[in-house]
């Protein structure tokens, strides 16, 4: 899963916010998001849910991953933007772990919808606390630290690795 997530990463550092056609303003409703914003979130919701089917063996877990996904980058986005408001360093920073959290949480809740293993609490934690710790990359581009591109780059194949290690820790004791 941390492959796909590299690979999705990439095309979303790639692409960034750059390609927005008319064509998916439609599709971008549906999710709340802007046209721009789709491909990111679809190239991570690819990752996911083709990783998890991968690892799970169950199609139903392809469009509810999907959708769960795209939903999670929506939820993200407004997270942060709700919070980041006006300028100032403290708002951006909690904006930014709110944001990177919320993602993070909802990819992995809507995956357990159909993969009950990964509502372990302390997987959920662990992936929750990952996304809110890289989501400060975000920070650090808004900043000029970073490119703020390296967010991608980051966050996506480290929270689809920690998504997929529910999965894999599960199926090593099963078959322990």
């Amino acid at each position: 899963m941390g492959a796909l997530g590299l690979i999705s990463g990439a095309l979303s550092t790639w692409l960034g916010f750059e390609f927005g056609p008319h064509w998916l303003r439609r599709l971008g409703a549906v999710f709340l998001l802007e046209a721009e914003m789709v491909p990111i979130g679809a190239f991570f919701a690819a990752a996911v849910a083709l990783g998890l089917w991968l690892a799970a063996g169950r199609a139903v877990v392809l469009p509810v991953a999907a959708l769960a996904t795209l939903y999670a980058w929506s939820a993200a986005i407004h997270t942060a933007t709700s919070i980041i408001t006006t300028e100032g360093d403290l708002r951006l920073i909690a904006g930014c772990l709110a944001a990177g959290a919320v993602g993070a949480a909802i990819t992995q809740l809507g995956a357990g919808i159909v993969l009950r293993e990964l509502w372990r609490p302390w997987l959920l934690a662990r992936t929750t606390l990952i996304g809110a710790l890289l989501g400060l990359l975000y920070y650090a581009g808004e900043r000029s630290i970073l490119d703020g591109r390296l967010l991608f780059l980051l966050w996506q194949p480290a929270i689809a690795y920690a998504i997929g290690t529910g999965l894999a820790g599960r199926a090593q004791v099963a078959g322990a």
